[in-house]
């Protein structure tokens, strides 16, 4: 057989690419675990990313001021659209997850958000120094990728990366 002529595309990338620069600070919502607020804001949102052929999406946040307490959140969202606008909260969907009733066994859906204790690492509290951290994302849609980072407490500062992972089409 012929080997086809079909374009395809693999995405495995060899470097992380920078998608937000927060040297002078992750946005701060208040409460902390309020999404809604992170969402509307630019500082908060990450540039867009293809994701096209790819399997996995590795989240980097690469933290270089840690006051404590402080914990930062992390909430991908994916798109289908030709050319969706990070600033624009309909051009994109969040990966949804089970909220199971552990009395009635009924299942409704909430949104899937990254909470990273900075200060408790390997359950050691009280830490302070610079750190990376990546999560791994293996339920990829859509064209499209990008996130909303915010932190917790005001003077977190570093960056975000994103780093696509594996795959064909």
């Amino acid at each position: 057989m012929p080997i086809s002529n079909f374009p395809r595309l693999r995405f495995t990338d060899i470097t992380e690419v920078e998608v937000l620069d927060r040297t002078a600070g992750f946005y701060v919502s208040a409460p902390p675990t309020n999404p809604l607020a992170a969402e509307a804001q630019t500082t908060a949102q990450t540039a867009k990313t293809s994701v096209l052929g790819c399997r996995q999406l590795d989240i980097i946040a690469d933290i270089t001021n840690v006051p404590n307490p402080s914990k930062l959140y992390i909430k991908l969202r994916f798109s289908g659209k030709e050319s969706p606008s990070v600033a624009t909260v309909a051009d994109w969907g969040y990966i949804q997850v089970d909220k199971i009733d552990t009395a009635t066994g009924i299942s409704s859906v909430q949104e899937y958000m990254i909470e990273i204790d900075l200060n408790n690492v390997n359950n050691q509290t009280g830490h302070t120094a610079a750190r990376r951290y990546l999560v791994r994302i293996d339920q990829i849609s859509g064209i499209w990728a990008s996130a909303i980072v915010w932190s917790s407490h005001a003077n977190v500062t570093g960056k975000v990366y994103f780093q696509r992972q594996g795959g064909s089409m």
